[in-house]
């Protein structure tokens, strides 16, 4: 998460070895299908007993460990101009939001980068009143909902 919060891009490999004589040239890869949720083909997932909201289960097929092979984490910083044109649009008014695939610890870095968020998100102030023992009237207490900042995964759009 160090990174992460750093505006770096984290990913990490990992590998297992297939049966050849199940994973073949006549097996059919999915991501899922009527049934499943997740994919026919070990990734690792620990097993769950999890039904969505679609009524789908796990494939077993899908867990399975995996061999952490490491880690690699890059940066692809904000073109140069990108600060500049956020602050111009947010003088005229416009207020400037950012989409992103990125993870959400990544995203709120760049977009502090950028000028996009500029104070404490709701998120923080949650972090820092667990970290440093605050409670609801305590006088250095961090109230979320005055946060002028939210970081939004897309999970929960």
């Amino acid at each position: 998460e160090a990174l992460s919060a750093n505006g770096l891009r984290c990913l990490g490999f990992a590998e297992k070895e297939l049966d050849t004589n199940v994973y073949n040239n006549e097996f059919k890869y999915a991501a899922e299908n009527d049934e499943f949720y997740s994919c026919n083909f070990p990734i690792g997932d620990a097993p769950s007993d999890v039904i969505d909201s679609h009524g789908k289960t796990q494939n077993p097929q899908s867990t399975g460990g995996l061999v952490f092979l490491g880690m690699f984490a890059l940066i692809d910083p904000p073109r140069p101009a990108v600060p500049g044109a956020v602050k111009r649009c947010q003088t005229a008014g416009i207020k400037v939001i950012m989409v992103t695939g990125d993870h959400p610890v990544t995203a709120q870095s760049i977009a502090f980068k950028c000028g996009i968020l500029w104070s404490k998100t709701r998120g923080d102030m949650i972090k820092d009143n667990i970290k440093f023992g605050r409670t609801f009237g305590s006088a250095d207490y961090e109230n979320p909902d005055d946060a002028e900042a939210i970081v939004v995964p897309g999970s929960e759009l």
